[in-house]
């Protein structure tokens, strides 16, 4: 977990370095050149820990010849249905909370689950029960994290998370009831509530993840799964489920095809009749095929074979969708069907798609996309009446799905499926007959009128054209005709069955889509902590409005070295976006209420292990540990200092002074839990400087060799600073200088006292390279060789070597990270529009600083700022992202930074 949590904090030199290190990783057209790919560290695995029983046969022949022989050692078959780690269905109703269901409500709880029964196999914990003790919560990472998936997992890393049974969208009493499904329900208290009650935060920390991975399937695998020359994302997401794990997938195609499951096709885990996906399609128009929908790869089988467009497809991830209600529940997608481009080129042909919706009356909707089988066809069956109209007369039938036998019924303005009795009369009506100039598009289809007891038209059948699945409703009139009007293949006398599909699309109009974009992993055996962090603060606030309340979380070491983290509950509001009721978003309280006038007191719970990420040596009664509050109308009642156990280790006394903050103001508040305080060096960016003279260590002009600087504030500055990297597998630390990606070098010499030290861009890291730092007593540094750590790094005089007298003054060094522990910057957003006001250092001359706007690990964009007496104020209106904010002389970051994320 620390190696990811260090990516997060909020260093500035780290983010602008790792553009630097990036490796871009080229493209690969299906089936011709070779490139790198994301590896799977467990490809090799065919352990299938808690699943349902499945052939170990190996799924070979359903893959490329060109791969064959790079296929691990994996079961032809596995899935999580059927066992006790995979949740009931849910229903996400009108709520885009799709992702939250995909990451917290299915694969959070499945990784919990199995971790829980490999540390206790007689435990009782069994999600599959519907029990919601044992089900984790999407409104919990949604509220705090909106739609993505990356900020649902850092919530998880952050702040853990609740049971269904504490924490829920709100849904009524009756049974198999869903959130939205009534449109109060959108604006219910519980619904838009945060879990903030007394001890609820506190709760939901016992449960967190310290790692996840994503892999964006499109900039990475261009797009292909199986006809990629590297195989290696296809097998990393058949191993993690064959391990026991969920895989969540996040993109859609605006429309997908499907077909059934036939008979002799359905593998080893699917059904006869079920769900099958064999391609994903787009409008030619459309810049992209997704339609961000986020579902779980809950199993996957080798064998699962269908025909599609005339070609047999086979093997198939199998899907856990979140609405509990609908058909789509359980379904499965094709292997094929992840490919932007297929490998057959069949499939890549858009007259593959014969129509964009088809009738089923045995499903009761319309298909887009939906292949010609025989589910899809009508039976018309005649009346023996005709009906008149305009003086032409036209037949009647009836229409049903001899499958099921089942016959299309009106019922006041809703179409649904009845018996012969109940079957509804259709006058089938050439809308050739009725057509203007203007409307000649629908020209040779049809009109199905549906006829009331007194034989006139009631209304006419039509389709909601707006879903992959669209729905059969009522049209009173027939002025719309793109959503009435029909392909009917024709036979004038007796009974005959027939395709139904709308006539307004041109297959040509579309083209094959990738089905997702983004992969994402989480790991039972490797990424779930279980059990409250060693050290917690608990800020009791008061409150009118919710949404301008911020915190960040801060560790400061012996020689003042400030480490700050933004919770990921702060790094997000909910707004209108998210919940299309919440019109208020700027005075709902903690409860969800819309009260502008009354406050309301929250607990707030975080876990310092967000900032723990020091080694064995240490504990942390050896920082001090403080918490930034800000916001308008905020009210501190209480910070307490927590142990693992709830146990309360000091609090901050708290006067009038300090109690409530002003607007815009933010006040800092620190923990004195111990006088035993130490350094701490880890990843950063840092100055050295020696512990007697206090001399900065720097560079000479020719960027290779040390010297002495007296004043690491004037000159090149740049040329002060390192960055330190720490490699966990080694324990050893890699201390790099400059945008050519220099390391502290010995390479070439013999290692030995007096040898000399330089800075040169290595075209290897050997083990000379890699340092140890010792952390004296006194708190002072001897940076060490790894490979004879009785060498330290030093000045004998005449120039920086090693030497092998640690108690030598000038072997030992202090460090102070390139970013000062002043807090200089503080940040207000509105919208998109951010503004930023610094306190300027008496120190720095405004003139000669700017504000740095980083995203991605990019500079994005450098201000001048506008200088009020000690005060810098920078305004800037941002596109939705993420964004850290620093201020800076000479490209040298001073102060705290400040990231935010924006819409």
């Amino acid at each position: 977990m620390a190696k990811y949590l260090m990516k997060r904090l909020l260093s500035f030199s780290l983010a602008l370095l790792m553009l630097l290190s990036c490796l871009v990783l080229a493209g690969c057209q299906p089936k011709q050149s070779t490139t790198d790919a994301p590896s799977s560290s467990d490809a090799a695995s065919s352990q299938s820990t808690a699943l349902s029983p499945s052939p170990s046969v190996s799924g070979k022949e359903s893959l490329p010849e060109s791969s064959k022989e790079e296929i691990p050692d994996l079961p032809s078959s596995a899935t999580l249905v059927g066992t006790k780690h995979l949740p009931i269905p849910d229903h996400q109703g009108s709520i885009g909370s799709c992702t939250a269901e995909g990451v917290a409500y299915t694969q959070f709880t499945v990784a919990v689950s199995q971790f829980i029964h490999a540390t206790d196999p007689d435990t009782d914990w069994d999600p599959s029960s519907g029990d919601n003790k044992y089900i984790f919560s999407p409104k919990f990472t949604y509220n705090y994290a909106g739609p993505s998936t990356e900020n649902a997992y850092t919530v998880l890393l952050d702040h853990g998370c609740l049971p269904m049974s504490i924490s829920s969208f709100y849904k009524s009493t009756r049974p198999a009831s869903q959130p939205y499904q009534n449109p109060s329900y959108l604006g219910h208290d519980q619904t838009r509530s945060w879990d903030v009650s007394k001890g609820l935060m506190e709760k939901a920390l016992k449960y967190r993840l310290t790692g996840f991975e994503e892999t964006d399937f499109t900039a990475t695998q261009s797009g292909q799964l199986t006809t990629k020359c590297d195989l290696s994302l296809f097998y990393k997401v058949k191993d993690a489920l064959a391990r026991g794990n969920s895989v969540t997938i996040c993109g859609w195609p605006v429309y997908m095809h499907y077909t059934k499951i036939a008979e002799g096709g359905q593998g080893s885990i699917a059904q006869v009749g079920e769900s099958v996906a064999w391609t994903g399609m787009t409008t030619i128009d459309r810049e992209t095929g997704s339609g961000n929908h986020c579902v779980s790869i809950v199993g996957y089988d080798d064998e699962i074979t269908v025909t599609a467009g005339g070609v047999e497809l086979k093997g198939a991830f199998q899907i856990r969708d979140s609405y509990a209600n609908d058909s789509r529940d359980i379904y499965y997608i094709m292997y094929d069907a992840f490919n932007l481009v297929s490998e057959h080129a069949e499939l890549n042909d858009p007259n593959t798609y014969l129509s964009t919706a088809a009738l089923t009356i045995p499903e009761m909707k319309f298909q887009y996309g939906y292949f010609a089988t025989q589910r899809q066809t009508v039976t018309f069956t005649p009346t023996g009446a005709l009906f008149s109209l305009s003086g032409k007369e036209y037949p009647v039938y009836t229409l049903s799905d001899a499958s099921s036998n089942a016959y299309l019924t009106l019922r006041g303005t809703s179409f649904g499926r009845g018996g012969q009795k109940d079957a509804t009369s259709f006058a089938l009506i050439s809308f050739d007959d009725l057509a203007s100039a203007q409307q000649s598009d629908y020209k040779g289809g049809y009109l199905l009128a549906a006829l009331d007891e007194n034989s006139k038209i009631a209304g006419y059948l039509g389709a909601e054209v707006n879903t992959n699945n669209a729905s059969i409703r009522f049209y009173k009139d027939s002025d719309d005709p793109k959503n009435i009007c029909f392909d009917v293949d024709y036979k004038k006398e007796g009974t005959f069955t027939s395709r139904v599909s709308l006539t307004k699309e041109n297959p040509s109009g579309y083209k094959r889509t990738g089905t997702v974009y983004r992969f994402s992993f989480i790991y039972w055996d490797e990424d779930i902590e279980i059990g409250t962090p060693d050290l917690m603060v608990e800020a009791e606030i008061s409150a009118v409005g919710r949404e301008n309340l911020y915190m960040t979380l801060s560790r400061t070491d012996k020689n003042g070295t400030v480490a700050e983290y933004v919770p990921a509950s702060m790094n997000v509001r909910i707004n209108k976006a998210f919940l299309p009721e919440l019109d208020f978003a700027d005075t709902v309280s903690f409860s969800g209420k819309n009260d502008p006038t009354r406050a309301e007191t929250g607990y707030f719970t975080f876990g310092y292990h967000t900032l723990q990420d020091y080694g064995e040596d240490y504990d942390y009664t050896n920082f001090l540990w403080g918490i930034n509050i800000r916001g308008t109308g905020i009210t501190v009642k209480a910070l307490r200092l927590l142990d693992k156990n709830g146990k309360e280790l000091c609090a901050v006394k708290i006067d009038e002074a300090n109690r409530t903050l002003k607007a815009k103001e933010t006040k800092h508040y620190e923990f004195q839990l111990s006088n035993n305080l130490k350094t701490y060096l880890g990843a950063g960016s840092y100055t050295f400087y020696n512990a007697g003279t206090k001399k900065t260590l720097s560079l000479q002009s020719n960027n290779m060799l040390f010297e002495w600087r007296k004043d690491s504030n004037k000159g090149s500055v740049d040329r002060s600073v390192f960055r330190v990297e720490y490699d966990k597998a080694s324990d050893s630390y890699l201390l790099r200088h400059g945008t050519k990606d220099y390391v502290f070098d010995i390479a070439g010499e013999k290692l030995a006292a007096g040898t000399t030290v330089k800075m040169n861009a290595p075209s290897a890291l050997r083990d000379t390279q890699q340092w140890s730092i010792v952390v004296n007593d006194d708190g002072s540094l001897c940076i060490a060789s790894k490979k004879d750590p009785s060498l330290v790094l030093g000045y004998n005089g005449k120039e920086f070597c090693l030497g092998s007298d640690k108690n030598d003054p000038n072997f030992r060094f202090n460090a102070q990270m390139a970013t000062e522990s002043t807090r200089i910057l503080d940040l207000t957003l509105e919208k998109t529009k951010v503004s930023i006001t610094a306190a300027i250092p008496k120190e720095y001359d405004p003139k000669d600083l700017t504000l740095h706007i980083v995203k991605d690990g990019t500079v994005l964009e450098t201000l001048k700022g506008t200088t009020q007496e000690t005060v810098m104020t920078f305004e800037k209106d941002l596109e939705k992202g993420d964004y850290l904010f620093c201020l800076c002389k000479d490209g040298v970051a001073i102060g705290n930074q400040i990231a935010v994320r924006i819409g």
